[in-house]
């Protein structure tokens, strides 16, 4: 159950850090600057999240979230290989390829399936900053 816990921790910060880099680009204009307050929160929870979640000698996962084509936050938590003890970083190379796209659609319908999460549900929703407001609505 811990792997599956880990796993969907995975997916759902990967669909965090496709779904911050996608954000609406009417945003980009008023968004001209680099990192706000919110973006700081936004970090420290991310942070927190992650080191509770990913111990330092366990699988762990790297994040990198980015804005209009800047790095916001990136850090790996836990070990990239359990045998040598080599610990992930936002440089480690996963390998993974596009594999993760299929898992983090199978976690997203997941959740829409147990009525957590809508299709049409913004960022926004789980992560109230203003500067993921979507203005185009």
């Amino acid at each position: 159950m811990k792997l599956v816990t880990s796993l969907l921790s995975s997916v759902m910060a990967l669909f965090l850090v496709v779904a911050i880099t996608s954000c609406n680009e009417n945003n980009k204009e008023k968004e001209k600057v680099s990192i706000s307050d919110d973006w700081q929160v936004l970090e420290h929870q991310l942070d927190s999240l992650f080191e509770n979640k990913f111990k330092p000698d366990e699988p762990g996962l790297a994040v990198l979230v980015a804005y209009d084509g800047n790095k916001i936050f990136s850090k790996g938590y836990g070990l990239r290989d359990l045998d040598t003890k080599e610990p992930l970083t936002p440089m480690s190379n996963m390998e993974l390829a596009s594999v993760s796209k299929q898992f983090t659609a199978l976690a997203i319908l997941s959740l829409v399936n147990q009525d957590k999460m809508s299709l049409s549900d913004t960022l926004f929703k789980f992560f109230p900053y203003e500067t993921l407001v979507d203005s185009s609505h």
